[in-house]
């Protein structure tokens, strides 16, 4: 299959796209600290190609391509990505084979497994991760909020009555 960018509008009729204005997950009692996800791969769904947005997209499928995001990306535990990965902010937590850029800060969590060549101004490595590749710590990118403090149901996808708001 070639290899084929879309927009996030074309994306939109490929995927199952969960948006109903944008789910928000609450990181802590304060509300100031609130990540809304704009894209969502669902854990049972595939995608083949170039994603790019301007939002934030939290995968918990299976993708084979580059993802490039103007907002964050979340990797949930179950994901696999098979291709570079651009963002803000990146919190992996599943399975990475590609190099990945973070213009502010990269997160691997204790069952993140990451190939690939790293780029980030932050980097955050919990107990656990695994990451085979090089690392080059970059400048402080464009100026951008870095991610709140996540709490272990945004990273593990789990939405407590107390964790998660839908709009």
């Amino acid at each position: 299959m070639a290899n084929t960018s879309i927009s996030i509008n074309a994306l939109m009729l490929y995927l199952y796209y969960y948006n109903d204005g944008g789910t928000q997950y609450m990181l802590s009692k304060k509300k100031s600290n609130i990540i809304s996800v704009d894209t969502f791969i669902g854990e049972k769904s595939f995608f083949e190609g170039n994603i790019d947005l301007e939002g934030t997209i939290r995968v918990d499928g299976k993708t084979v391509g580059e993802i490039k995001a103007e907002g964050d990306i979340i990797i949930g535990e179950k994901a696999t990505i098979s291709g570079n990965i651009f963002a803000n902010n990146i919190i992996i937590s599943g399975v990475v084979e590609g190099n990945v850029t973070a213009r502010q800060q990269l997160r691997l969590t204790n069952t993140a497994k990451l190939t690939g060549d790293i780029k980030a101004h932050s980097l955050i490595t919990d107990d656990g991760a695994l990451f085979q590749g090089n690392c080059e710590m970059i400048e402080n990118g464009p100026k951008q909020e870095k991610l709140p403090e996540a709490s272990e149901s945004l990273i593990n996808g789990k939405k407590e009555k107390d964790k998660a708001v839908n709009k």
